[in-house]
């Protein structure tokens, strides 16, 4: 969504800028690496439950 606002000042506009792909680079890390926990986990569960079986 556009925003059409006047009489801002440029260099505000330029640091909301900075801000918000910050924020979108953090959402997108924390995203990765939820994910990457998550499968570590399924993996030594599923290596836990292939353990249990052998024994």
């Amino acid at each position: 969504m556009d925003l059409f606002l006047k009489n801002i000042d440029p260099i505000v506009v330029k640091k909301i800028d900075e801000i918000e792909k910050k924020k979108r680079f953090l959402a997108r890390t924390f995203l990765k690496v939820s994910l990457e926990r998550k499968e570590v986990l399924r993996e030594r569960k599923d290596y836990d439950k292939e353990r249990k079986e052998k024994s």
